[in-house]
């Protein structure tokens, strides 16, 4: 396989991780919200307001996912969304993941806390090593590009 197609496979492999996730995610989402129950986090007891927190993420998770794969459309031209995906993002979900740990947060296990943690973390760093070799893909395109022109 050529270097430039392991690149791209690469990237679209970021973008459907974090759809992927975000599906999984925004299921065991419903599931508490519908039945109180989740498949592989555990969330507290619900009560009516970690149900309402729940209602309001679901279509914010949905609509993310929906957005990771309209970029895996064109990874390249919309590469921005790796790095919205992993600052704002996964970046605050770890260092609220890290806060809780260090509090020794009570209403979520600490394997949960851990996993949460482990998964943002690993993802992140995929997510902006994509990022940047999507900017050294679109600097070769433009270079190409450019040459066509002359």
């Amino acid at each position: 396989m050529e270097s430039k197609q392991k690149r791209m496979l690469f990237i679209r492999f970021c973008y459907w991780l974090a759809a992927i996730l975000d599906a999984l995610l925004a299921g065991d989402l419903l599931l508490y919200v519908l039945f109180g129950t989740t498949i592989y986090l555990q969330y507290p007891t619900l009560t009516p307001i970690t149900q309402f927190l729940a209602r309001q993420v679901i279509p914010l998770v949905i609509g993310w996912t929906i957005l990771l794969i309209w970029a895996v459309q064109k990874p390249v031209e919309r590469r921005i969304i790796l790095i919205f995906t992993a600052l704002p993002l996964l970046l605050l979900g770890i260092l609220l993941d890290l806060v809780l740990l260090l509090l020794g947060n009570k209403s979520s296990s600490l394997g949960t806390n851990l996993i949460s943690f482990i998964i943002q973390m690993i993802l992140m760093i995929l997510m902006l090593i994509g990022f940047i070799i999507a900017n050294q893909l679109k600097k070769i395109n433009s270079k190409w590009n450019d040459g066509d022109l002359q």
